[in-house]
């Protein structure tokens, strides 16, 4: 089943609707993993139940094909609705980890599973892919692309969000808030329930309530970091990722969102050497550039061709060096990322 994400968030809050796969893709990372994460709290299986709860990592799948279903068809100790989450996909993950997602799906699509729920939240993922097109086809999973916020749709989010606590919020504050957070719908909500937590009875939030609680989280987000690694700023990078990693973000999610920019980067690069101006190059991208255009385009323009074949491979790398756990990811891929911008 194709489900909007409107039709995702009425349905996936009631228990009975629940499809025994979920996957939620696209642009909006924040956004995918809130719905993975709305389902697992509506099927009412806890997390830390080692019998009913398993975990799988994406790369676990390209050495085991067969473990999805392996779980999936396993009864669970004592009964109850058992819950599979596959961690770690991204759009960065590779052909042979995307395949074997693939495979991996589909084996359980075919099968006959009772009492399971499959959740998948990857951020990135396109609607052409063999892995959407096959979960969209099935009439016991849902598949919901998350598209990213427009500056619209995120004006039209914050003030539906201050109405709803009975708040008015200043033109300037309005506008301030529309220009630093980001169009990732996860990490926008987080802010404002800070910012309400912080006005508390007030009735009015003000620029100067925005940037007392904002300024230090919102500014300094994932995207903030992705803009200062294209401009090769090295010191608000740093200060970024300390920043982040400190919040407790998870650093795979982060590299692999700083390493999706860069390609961008590269896709817009190749655009306007085949002939295309460089705003057509940036609309031509999928979701199109929607935010700090202006910064986008300087980054586009400093990024060395020599630079940009190079990423893909250190990448991959990384994220192998990484996983191979003689390091703390934290410290190899925080290292990957600081050198982008180096």
């Amino acid at each position: 089943m194709k489900w909007s994400t409107k039709q995702a968030q009425a349905s996936l809050k009631n228990a009975n609707a629940l499809p025994q796969i979920v996957l939620a893709y696209g642009d909006d990372g924040g956004g995918a993993r809130a719905l993975i994460n709305q389902a697992l709290k509506t099927s009412g299986t806890p997390s830390d139940d080692p019998f009913l709860f398993t975990s799988i990592d994406i790369m676990d799948l390209t050495q085991e094909n067969g473990r999805l279903l392996e779980a999936a068809q396993t009864i669970s100790f004592g009964g109850g609705l058992k819950v599979i989450r596959v961690d770690g996909v991204n759009p960065d993950m590779g052909a042979p980890a995307q395949a074997a997602l693939t495979n991996a799906v589909k084996a359980c699509l075919a099968a006959e599973l009772v009492d399971v729920l499959i959740l998948i939240a990857a951020p990135g993922l396109d609607a052409k892919t063999a892995l959407v097109r096959n979960t969209e086809k099935a009439p016991n999973a849902a598949a919901i692309r998350c598209f990213q916020a427009s500056i619209g749709d995120l004006r039209t989010h914050i003030q539906a969000t201050m109405a709803a606590a009975g708040k008015s919020i200043a033109p300037d504050a309005l506008l301030w808030l529309q220009e630093n957070l980001g169009a990732d719908q996860a990490i926008t909500q987080s802010e404002l329930d800070k910012l309400l937590i912080y006005v508390g009875d007030k009735a009015d939030v003000t620029l100067e309530d925005c940037l007392a609680i904002i300024a230090g989280a919102s500014a300094v987000n994932v995207f903030t970091l992705c803009d200062a690694v294209g401009s090769k700023d090295l010191a608000a990078v740093d200060k970024a990722l300390s920043v982040l990693t400190e919040a407790g973000e998870d650093i795979n999610m982060i590299f692999a969102l700083v390493v999706r920019h860069l390609r961008r980067l590269c896709q817009a690069q190749e655009a306007v050497a085949a002939g295309k101006s460089p705003n057509d190059a940036l609309r031509a991208l999928t979701p199109p550039v929607m935010f700090n255009q202006s910064g986008f385009m300087q980054q586009m323009n400093s990024l060395s061709p020599k630079k940009a074949q190079q990423i893909t491979a250190f990448a991959l790398k990384a994220q192998i060096q990484a996983r191979t756990g003689t390091l703390p990811p934290e410290l190899v891929l925080g290292r990957a990322i600081l050198s982008f911008a180096a």
